[in-house]
């Protein structure tokens, strides 16, 4: 018996370094000191609104554009106390009222772009080949692939206001920018309160 216990006391004997050894690995990984550091926080600079006429004061005017697919117009525009009304009038798919906003970035950066939207939007019976929505329009830039069309939920169907946004890529290549709202379904959309920015941040 004393045979055993002196071969399983030695047996242990060699467990001694293993398990300090553990130890410090687990003192390490625990370390409070290494799991607060911070991570590193990148400096960011955000414009002011660069909406002109958030009010849609003067729609006739330079700063709201009002384009369509092409015929006359099939859609109309309504401003009622700061809220704007476009409602499907005509065959046309779809409509923009946009903004043209020079804003020369020198750097990569996001334009950002939210408005309170309310809707009553239909999509039957099919109108055209394109989706059947309504809401916030945004482009960087003048070519039609860096644009989104009302890329946000939701976009159909009824909801009463809601703040909406949706944002983009930009970088020295785009000197400008549209922003507006595109209707291209059956009903109306209503929208106040449009902001635009854009957000420039230092890489680190």
């Amino acid at each position: 018996m004393r045979l055993i216990e002196r071969f399983n006391f030695i047996g242990l004997k060699g467990w001694f370094p293993r398990l300090a050894a553990s130890a410090a690995c687990l003192v390490l990984i625990v370390d409070p000191a290494w799991s607060q550091q911070s991570p590193k926080v990148r400096d960011c600079t955000v414009s002011e609104n660069l909406i002109e006429d958030p009010q849609f004061t003067a729609l006739g005017g330079t700063q709201w554009q009002y384009v369509q697919h092409a015929g006359e117009r099939s859609f109309l525009t309504n401003v009622k106390d700061g809220v704007l009304e476009i409602k499907r009038s005509g065959p046309e798919p779809w409509m923009i009222l946009r903004q043209s906003i020079e804003h020369g970035v020198v750097k990569e950066g996001r334009l950002k772009f939210s408005a309170d939207v309310k809707g009553s939007i239909g999509t039957q019976p099919q109108l055209h080949g394109f989706p059947h929505v309504a809401g916030l329009w945004l482009q960087a830039g003048d070519m039609a692939p860096d644009s989104i069309v009302a890329e946000h939920k939701p976009n159909e169907g009824y909801w009463d206001w809601q703040r909406i946004s949706i944002e983009i890529p930009t970088s020295p290549r785009h000197g400008f920018s549209y922003a507006g709202f595109a209707h291209q379904a059956y009903g109306s959309i209503w929208i106040k309160n449009p902001v635009l920015l854009i957000e420039v941040c230092d890489a680190k």
